[in-house]
């Protein structure tokens, strides 16, 4: 299998748009898509530890090197609020 490059950065917004799922479907009490969301989301960083794992030295040469850090730190940030509506903000 071979790696394109950025592919690690733009699986990483996928995630950013978990986390935003799940913050929604908590801040609306929707349990359902609360499971199903937080399962997903395991799912995704498994893979993401996977495909970090096979492909860390072609992601850290062929990935753009600020693309690969904004996309970690934003994905970071959105994990941060993801739990603060989960376990704090209730409608």
């Amino acid at each position: 299998m071979k790696y394109k490059g950025n592919v690690y950065s733009y699986f990483n917004l996928s995630g950013i748009l978990f986390c935003i799922f799940i913050a929604w479907a908590s801040y609306y009490n929707y349990k359902n898509l609360q499971i199903t969301g937080l399962l997903a989301f395991f799912v995704f960083c498994v893979l993401k530890c996977a495909m970090l794992a096979k492909f860390k030295k072609d992601i850290l040469e062929k990935d753009t090197p600020l693309l690969f850090k904004v996309s970690n730190h934003v994905f970071g940030i959105a994990f941060i609020i993801m739990d603060i509506f989960i376990f704090y903000v209730n409608r």
